[in-house]
């Protein structure tokens, strides 16, 4: 059996996100999430070489923010609504602050949750 290359265990989830970079704004979806990276659907990509900024939002009231790279891109047309883009992102803990870190952690802890029951 081949070993996975995740070292933590990934949790579906629909979480609205935004992805800021040096242009512009760019609103996509959070498919699924882990504590070191996300799986996001867009229908624009960022600039591959550029840092972007997430604004996730865990809630009417909490969005927790962090700076990403980077790790691949898929197209998917598999849904029959036009092309859109599965963008897969790494972590940037040194820009993220320690009270983001924790809510970040306990939401997806929460979702693990709600999806076992």
């Amino acid at each position: 059996m081949k070993k996975s290359k995740r070292e933590y265990s990934r949790v579906e989830v629909s979480w609205p996100v935004f992805m800021h970079t040096s242009r512009k704004v760019l609103v996509g979806e959070i498919k699924d999430i882990s504590v070191s990276g996300a799986l996001i659907r867009c229908e624009e990509l960022p600039s591959p070489e550029e840092t972007i900024g997430l604004s996730i939002k865990l809630s009417d009231l909490f969005y927790v923010s962090a700076t990403v790279e980077t790790v691949r891109f898929n197209v998917d047309d598999s849904h029959g609504k036009g092309i859109t883009y599965e963008l897969a992102v790494r972590f940037n803990f040194k820009d993220m602050t320690e009270d983001g870190r924790r809510m970040l952690y306990n939401a997806i802890e929460q979702e693990a949750r709600k999806k076992k029951h």
